[in-house]
Order: structure tokens, then C-alpha cells, then sequence
């Protein structure tokens, strides 16, 4: 999962990073192996400055009723430890995670039903509005995704064509629908994190070959996401995206001041469990 520090050290032995030195990069690329694949896409300012501030960071307030930290947890997802202080007039730190289906933590085998996400249940609910705030970004999101994975692209899309013919494989079809009409990224899951380092983590829950896509937010500068493991950092001011094989890429974000990440990625065993191609590793000679 990336957290254990010998296990990473004899990873790095095996697979010596680009640099012996951490070195960043503040200009669009992509990183790939020797045989071309693509491991992580750096897009720098990508979304204007009138689409993040007007729309998708302004979008945030209204999500601020979901995003959630335990106090009493130790687990550096929830728990209080990474996540900022909340001056006056800043987004509440926290974390708020949803999908229109998915299995509930802890029943993700073939016993239990996909599941829509508490969070968007209530149709005029936070998450729901947020959503309909962000139909257009969201979308714009599928269409770099398109780009940068295309296979990837097609199965999620093809994803939500399914549930959409085959809502019973819900647990409420018919909120899966309405659901579907404002989900306009080709993503199972979208998490928004709000002020928290982010220690150097993988993410599990994704396919090895897949991409995830991170979306920097906020009023503060000269960010930096680290991906320690290929001897690189990017600088992570506001506006920039992100697509890494985040199961893969150990990575880690930190930023001083107000800020949010919104993540959109995909779940294996949802995509298991709808019985769908399981896409592979792209090649930029694909291109």
C-alpha cells in the first residue's frame, strides 16, 4: 500500500527510480517504462483559472455537509493527523466519497447487492447538487481520461450503460436512474479531499493497469505531488490534473493553504461484478 518503508526501499532496489534524486517538473509530460506504457500523465493548468474557481472550487461549499474526518480514528484517510485546521472563511477539512453503485466497505463479494451511495440517496441531497454542479467538469474529466486510456474510457462508459438497462442490479433502481443522468464522468467513484497532506500511499481498490485522475482545487500555490518511487515530483498548483496508475505509482500530495483534490477512479470488483472487459496497460505507440 505504499506505507511500508522497507518494502518500498527493496521495490526501488529492484526497480531504480528515473532519478537518484527526487526532481521536479513543472511542464506538461508523461512518464512511461521502457516499453513505452504510461504510467502517469502531468497536465499543468489544464483547467482554467474562470472553470476551477467559478465553478468547481465555488461547487465545493455545497458539499461541505459530507465531507467528514473521525477524530477518534488513527487511519490516515479519516483520522484527524493530516488533515488542516479550519480558519475562518476556508473549506471544511474532510473527506467525501460516492458512487451511483458500488459495494458498501466490508460486502464486496458476489453474496451482496451494488449498492447507490448513502451520500446520494436524497435526491436533493449535497452530493446531488454537487453533482449537478458539476456535470460539465465532470465530463470534461471523461474526455481527458478518453486521451489518456481509452479502453478504460469505453469500459466505464460502458459501465453506466449497463446499470442504466439493467438498473436491478441496484438496490434502488430507480434512484440509480436519476443518479445516471447527472453522473457525467465515466468513473465508478469520485472522492473530493479537502485541506489534508496526503502521505505517500497506492490506492488497492483500482485494476494495476488503470488510471486514476486527481484534480488539484483551491486559493494556494506552489503544491507538490511527489511520486517517490519514479524519482519525480510535479508542481500541484490549482488547475493542474493528474492521471496516475495509482495502485502502481506510490504517491503523495502537499500543499500549504486552502485546497481540495477532487479523485475519480474506478473499482475492480465493480467492474468484475457487471462483467465487463478489463482494460490493459496503454502504449504511447498506440497513439
Amino acid at each position: 500500500n505504499g506505507r511500508n518503508k522497507d518494502t518500498e526501499d527493496r521495490l526501488k532496489k529492484k526497480f531504480p527510480p528515473i532519478h537518484a534524486e527526487v526532481q521536479q517538473y513543472d511542464t506538461p509530460g508523461v512518464v512511461t517504462d521502457i516499453d513505452g506504457v504510461a504510467l502517469t500523465w502531468y497536465l499543468p493548468g489544464i483547467i482554467g483559472r474562470n472553470r476551477r474557481q467559478a465553478i468547481m472550487w465555488e461547487a465545493l461549499s455545497v458539499l461541505e455537509p459530507e465531507l467528514q474526518l473521525n477524530k477518534s480514528s488513527n487511519q490516515w484517510r479519516v483520522g484527524p493527523k493530516y488533515y488542516r485546521s479550519s480558519p475562518a472563511n476556508t473549506l471544511k477539512p474532510g473527506t467525501a466519497s460516492f458512487a451511483p453503485a458500488w459495494f458498501e466497505q466490508g460486502h464486496d463479494t458476489e453474496k451482496y447487492p451494488l449498492r447507490v451511495s448513502k451520500a446520494l440517496v436524497k435526491k436533493d441531497g449535497p452530493a446531488n447538487q454537487w453533482l449537478e454542479r458539476m456535470t460539465v467538469s465532470s465530463a470534461l474529466i471523461g474526455g481527458i481520461l478518453s486521451i489518456v486510456q481509452p479502453d478504460l474510457y469505453e469500459a466505464g462508459r460502458n459501465a453506466f450503460l449497463y446499470l442504466n438497462d439493467n438498473p436491478d442490479e441496484v438496490d434502488l433502481p430507480e434512484r440509480l436512474r436519476e443518479v445516471l443522468q447527472i453522473w457525467t464522468a465515466p468513473f465508478h467513484g469520485v472522492s473530493v479531499i479537502s485541506n489534508r497532506i496526503t502521505p505517500v500511499h497506492r490506492d488497492s481498490n483500482s485494476g494495476v493497469e488503470w488510471m486514476d485522475i486527481l484534480v488539484a482545487l483551491g486559493t494556494y500555490q506552489r503544491g507538490t505531488l511527489e511520486l517517490g518511487g519514479l524519482g519525480v515530483s510535479f508542481q500541484y498548483d490549482p488547475g493542474t490534473v493528474v492521471a496516475i496508475a495509482g495502485r502502481v505509482i506510490a504517491h503523495a500530495a502537499k500543499c500549504n493553504g486552502d485546497r481540495a483534490c477532487i479523485a475519480y477512479y474506478m473499482r475492480e470488483k465493480v467492474h468484475r461484478r457487471l462483467g465487463l472487459v478489463h482494460p490493459r496497460w496503454f502504449k504511447l505507440p498506440d497513439i
